[in-house]
């Protein structure tokens, strides 16, 4: 079992005589948190708006603007609390949600206050993720 296991941990009807283990893939965490913050700058760089100029064969200059970045890490477990201090740490505002309760060097939600916690983001890592992989699946269509 790897990250996102907590609610099994916790599953009553699981019976006590089957092992279950949590696993915390330190290599893992710093893999996927250098992608996600990767994903950040690059939103906050533009680097998509000039990739799809490119891609049209636009070469024009462009007027470079950094985006203010408001980022939420949904899931700060193990994973998303590594992503989420490195991103802290490059200067951007950062909100955290968890299932329970965590300190951290930014705000957190966790429980019932998921909808507190989306509305003060403007990206949301899981988003990320998904733009880049289909922006990198759509490119062989």
């Amino acid at each position: 079992m790897g990250a996102g296991v907590d609610h099994i941990l916790k599953d009553e009807t699981i019976p006590k005589h089957i092992p279950i283990c949590r696993v915390i893939d330190y290599q893992m965490a710093f893999s996927m948190s250098n992608y996600i913050l990767m994903a950040v700058l690059n939103y906050h760089r533009s680097f998509y708006e000039f990739q799809d100029a490119q891609s049209k064969k636009h070469w024009s200059q462009f007027e470079f603007i950094e985006r203010p970045v408001k980022v939420g890490v949904l899931g700060i477990g193990h994973l998303g609390m590594d992503a989420a201090k490195k991103i802290h740490h490059m200067g951007f505002t950062v909100f955290g949600y968890s299932n329970s309760q965590k300190k951290a060097d930014f705000k957190t939600y966790h429980g019932d206050q998921l909808n507190e916690f989306l509305k003060q983001i403007d990206i949301e890592s899981l988003e990320l993720f998904r733009q880049m992989m289909s922006d990198r699946f759509n490119q062989f269509d």
